[in-house]
Formats: C-alpha cells, structure tokens, sequence
C-alpha cells in the first residue's frame, strides 16, 4: 500500500475513538485533538480511511469520521448549555471502508452524539445542525461538491444514558426525502421483473412464495433503491436477507445502472461535470414484513456503496420508512394502518439491532437507535 503523505503540521501518532451504532462501527477523529483546522489537514484521506478500516491489516471499522465543533465567542462565557449548542457549529466527513465519501450516515452520527455528549460539548437535550466542511477541504482531498446547508441534526437523547456514559440512545434529524421515478412504470416494472429473477434460485433459502412487488427510490443525502420483498419464510430472515444481498446485492445494482431512469435527479455527491450519477452507485435497502409480529414488523438489510452489507444503516432505514408511506404495503393484508397512524413510530430489525424511525410535523424523518463507546486508541 502507498504510504499517505502527510503535511508537517500533522501529528506521526493520531488518537482516534471508535464506536459503534446497532454494530455498525466507526473510527472518530476530531480535529480539535490534534489542534488542526480543515485546511490543515492534508490529502489522500480516501487511502487513509482504507487503511485504517482494513479489519485485517488495521484497526477495522465501516468508516472513518473527522469532526470539528467551533465556538463563537458569544458563548464564551456563558453557562447556559443551551446557549452554548445554539452558538455551535458541528462539522463531519464521512468516508466509506473502501475510501468514498459517504454524503450521511445514520449510526456514525448517532455515535458522533455519544461522542460529544461525554465530551461535555453538546447537552443532548437541545437539537445541533450537522454541516460538511468548508467545500476547499473536500476539493483538496478528491471528493465533489457536498452543499453549504446541514444535512442533519442531532436531536436528543431517547433513552436513559448509562452511568459509565459508554451507552445511550439518541435521535437524529436525517432530513426530508425526494422520490425518483414512478412506482408504476415500465422501468420500475422491468427492474422488478429483473430481482424476481435472481430471487428464483434464492427459494429453498427464503420461501418458495418469495417475490419483489416493487422497487422505490428515495434520495435522501444518499440515493438508495428499497426493495419491497414478500412471501419470506426463512427460520432466520435476517441471516437469509443478507446472504442474498451479499450474492445478489452488486448484481442488482449493476442492473440499475445500465437502466438509467430519466427522473433520477443530481445525488449531493455527483460531480458538478458529469450528467448524472450512476444509478448503481446506490444503497440498497431489502425490506419485508414479518408474519406474527406487532413490536417490530419490519426486516431490513442494506447493502451499502462502498461497505457491501452493513449491520445496520441508518439512512437506508429513513429510505425504507419514507417508501413505506408512499403505499399501502403489503397489498391485501386486512386492518391496513389508517392515514392517520402511518405516520407513527415504526421500528426496523436489522442484523445489528433495532432502529427506530418516526416523522415529523415539519416533513422530517427521526431515526432512533443505540450509541456505544468501544475504546480509545492511537495509531501512527
């Protein structure tokens, strides 16, 4: 590997903390430890995230995130927490195992909240935007444009933290989704038409009566394609799910991209000089109903870009709860929730835990989940 070339104001050992949300683990530097600022901070991030992340060769995680929280001087001095967070600005990089730029993420961000909170830098109670850095810093390291305005918002605690403070729950505003392309359309039926095909040799794993209805996309900071699956009766569907993906998973994203759809709008992290972004380049939600359950109905495995199938992901849930309401899903199943109710919670079962979903009155999408603190470390 080629080692990164760092400028002389970089410190050779960097203490970095790692976290995990619903087992989705991440690896946290912040900028302040190391008394850098963005522009200060060098290129090549994208091999380092690589390197770091190898569960083999390195520490091992999902993600590299780097943060930073600025203070006006308005808050000084001032001892009023509330006072503090509304005078914060919050800053975060995301970058994917594989080196992308990832434009959100769920779990990182529910860690990150777990992270300042023990840090004393953030309440927990008062809600905190969530920018990207100054657009120099993403030119200099190879990444593209990702926007000016926050793409999320730390909310709150939802649970009781721990008295160790290595545990606790918390909120995160995910923002309001778009939708791309019909739900009835030639396309979307071809598309369909397509997993059907792979799913028939999936049978004797997840259920003879096993099919995809249909297919939505949803951009949200990330594009993702969810695909609404039934008939599974799989002992371990969540297990059978992501076997699937993993098999089936850039297959099924290959078949998306050599079909692009003309209502595909520009993704946060397209480049400004190309058409469009490839329609593979996408997160891929797989989502059903489970029979006999009322706590938690819904199974959901993600195959995410540039980290296969994750844990968890806290997006690809906000994707699959936002095209959950765009329908009435499953088609034909008796007391169908009412207008009134489908806006309510809804909890997600994912192979690393359980994540919590809800809208707001404003149009948001509130994902919930648990934060734990795993250690920390350094690493040359």
């Amino acid at each position: 590997m080629t080692p990164v070339k760092l400028p002389a104001e970089c410190p050779e050992v960097w203490p970095l903390e790692k976290y995990h949300g619903a087992a989705n683990d991440f690896l946290f530097l912040s900028l302040t430890d190391v008394s850098l600022s963005w522009d200060k901070v060098g290129s090549d991030w994208s091999r380092r995230a690589v390197a770091w992340c190898d569960r083999r060769r390195s520490i091992g995680a999902d993600g590299l995130v780097m943060w930073k929280v600025t203070q006006s001087n308005a808050s000084t001095h001032s001892t009023d927490s509330h006072e503090k967070n509304k005078n914060q600005r919050l800053e975060v990089a995301i970058w994917n195992s594989d080196g992308s730029i990832a434009a959100t993420c769920g779990n990182a961000l529910r860690c990150l909240a777990l992270a300042l909170w023990r840090r004393g830098l953030w309440d927990g109670s008062s809600a905190l935007p969530v920018y990207y850095p100054p657009q120099e810093f993403f030119g200099k390291s190879g990444a593209i444009a990702l926007g000016s305005d926050p793409f999320a918002t730390l909310i709150g605690h939802v649970a009781t933290p721990s008295q160790s403070k290595k545990q606790a729950s918390f909120e995160v505003c995910m923002g309001a989704p778009r939708f791309m392309g019909a739900l009835q359309s030639p396309w979307n039926e071809s598309l369909s038409e397509g997993i059907n095909a792979l799913l028939k040799k999936w049978k004797p794993t997840l259920g003879q009566e096993v099919r995809c209805d249909d297919t939505t996309f949803v951009q949200l900071a990330n594009p993702h394609l969810v695909m609404f699956l039934r008939g599974i009766a799989a002992s371990d569907p969540v297990l059978a799910l992501q076997e699937f993906l993993n098999a089936e998973g850039q297959q099924i994203k290959d078949t998306v991209a050599q079909s692009p759809n003309p209502e595909f709008a520009h993704s946060p992290v397209s480049s400004p000089n190309s058409e469009f972004q490839k329609l593979g380049d996408l997160n891929l939600g797989a989502l059903f109903e489970r029979a006999g359950s009322s706590s938690i109905p819904h199974v959901l495995v993600v195959h995410e870009r540039g980290a296969g199938v994750t844990q968890a992901c806290g997006s690809g849930c906000t994707a699959a709860y936002a095209a959950q309401l765009t329908r009435d899903w499953p088609k034909g199943r008796k007391n169908a929730p009412t207008p009134e109710d489908s806006n309510g919670p809804k909890a997600f079962r994912m192979p690393g835990g359980d994540l919590t979903m809800r809208k707001s009155d404003n149009g948001n999408y509130i994902m919930g989940g648990p934060a734990e603190f795993i250690a920390a470390l350094h690493i040359e």
